[in-house]
């Protein structure tokens, strides 16, 4: 039987073996000379790592900020035409969308009927004034000239009063002497005139009398009157407050109408600025509430917030140079620092770190540095918008 083939023995070699040969000198300089040569390149680049960085303080923890309007209706009703689209671009006072007016105008027209009474209401009472300041006036000079021709009067029934007392005391003087002569002395019939002259005197004096009580009852009456006319003069001051509430509810109705103006005007809603309209979330037909969002108008001026250690700060001051890498598109846009906000960007946040409790770890914070474009036109040219990731690259040397 034939052998097994793995237990045959392989032939012997008849050559005789070679002997490995040592390496020389030419690859050990070759050796060390690739050595050099990758020790050389380590050392320029990390030479010029080194000095490309120096003086420059840069942070990929930055991104655009920009002024966002947003739009939301100061006055309750349903749209009735949407003007803009998505990412639209609109300038500052373009018309974006309407409400609703016809409430409005109704209510303009009911503050407009309402300041045209409340005014004819003034005017009725201000001409309320001048009749009865005219009456009440017309009514003192009255009653003072009354009492003046009462006050006259009385002194010349008093006058003649005097005058008919003293005919009167003559009279009777001359009846007495009369009375005591002897018939001879004296007639009957001058008897009698005498006596009848001194009875007629008396009568004056009674009718005086009488004249002077109905003259004190004149004056008093016409000072009764008096004094009734200036008491109507308080009917003139409380028109006058007629008047001035009349002119409360005139500025009270104006204030209206200016109410109704304007919100008939808000039915009209205006971009604030000019901008790329974004975040649109109202159709037409949507019933809108005051204050709920409807989009949003994103200025074409945009910066940079650039959240540095504050271990970066040290050289950093307003007015330095910035370059600007935009992720978004690869190039470096020119800037310069704005200014540096005054504390780190955690402790205004929503929840500040309370450092004073629990156990305290340190950790480097970061704060927020603001830079803007030398050019303000590249955030348009570009479409820079709020949030996108950009390099500041600030030169501080």
């Amino acid at each position: 039987m034939p052998e097994n083939p793995s237990s045959v023995e392989p032939p012997a070699s008849t050559m005789p073996p070679v002997a490995s040969k040592p390496p020389g000198k030419g690859f050990r300089r070759a050796s060390i000379a690739v050595f050099l040569i990758v020790v050389l390149l380590v050392i320029t680049g990390a030479g010029w790592l080194y000095f490309s960085t120096r003086g420059t303080e840069s942070t990929d923890d930055a991104f655009i900020a920009a002024t966002t309007y947003s739009i939301a209706p100061r006055v309750a009703g349903r749209i009735t035409t949407i003007l803009v689209d998505d990412n639209a671009v609109v300038e500052q006072g373009q018309l974006l969308a309407e409400i609703d007016p016809a409430g409005y105008e109704a209510a303009l027209d009911h503050a407009t009927a309402s300041l045209t009474l409340a005014q004819a209401q003034q005017k009725e009472s201000e001409i309320q004034v001048v009749l009865i300041d005219a009456t009440t006036r017309a009514a003192v000079a009255t009653a003072e000239a009354d009492i003046e021709a009462a006050e006259a009067r009385l002194q010349q029934v008093q006058a003649d009063l005097e005058a008919a007392q003293a005919d009167q005391s003559r009279a009777s003087a001359e009846l007495e002497r009369y009375s005591t002569l002897s018939d001879r002395a004296v007639t009957a019939l001058r008897l009698d005139e005498v006596r009848s002259a001194s009875q007629n005197a008396d009568a004056r004096v009674r009718s005086a009398q009488k004249l002077i009580a109905s003259s004190q009852a004149e004056l008093t009456a016409s000072r009764s009157r008096l004094d009734a006319a200036n008491a109507d003069r308080q009917r003139v001051d409380a028109a006058r407050a007629e008047v001035e509430r009349r002119g409360a509810e005139v500025a009270q109705a104006e204030a209206t109408l200016r109410r109704a103006e304007l919100d008939l005007s808000y039915t009209k809603i205006l971009a604030p600025g000019p901008g790329r309209v974004t975040a649109k979330a109202v159709s037409r037909g949507d019933y809108v509430a005051v204050g709920q969002p409807m989009m949003a108008v994103v200025s074409t001026n945009a910066w940079v917030i650039a959240n540095f250690k504050e271990t970066q700060l040290t050289d950093m001051e307003v007015g330095q140079s910035v370059n600007v890498h935009i992720d978004a598109y690869g190039v470096d846009l020119p800037g310069r620092v704005d200014s540096i906000q005054a504390g780190s960007g955690a402790q205004f946040s929503l929840l500040p770190p309370q450092n004073a409790t629990g156990n305290y770890v340190k950790v480097v914070q970061r704060v927020p540095v603001k830079i803007t474009f030398n050019d303000a036109d590249d955030s348009g040219r570009y479409l820079l918008g709020p949030g996108m990731s950009v390099v500041p690259k600030v030169i501080t040397r």
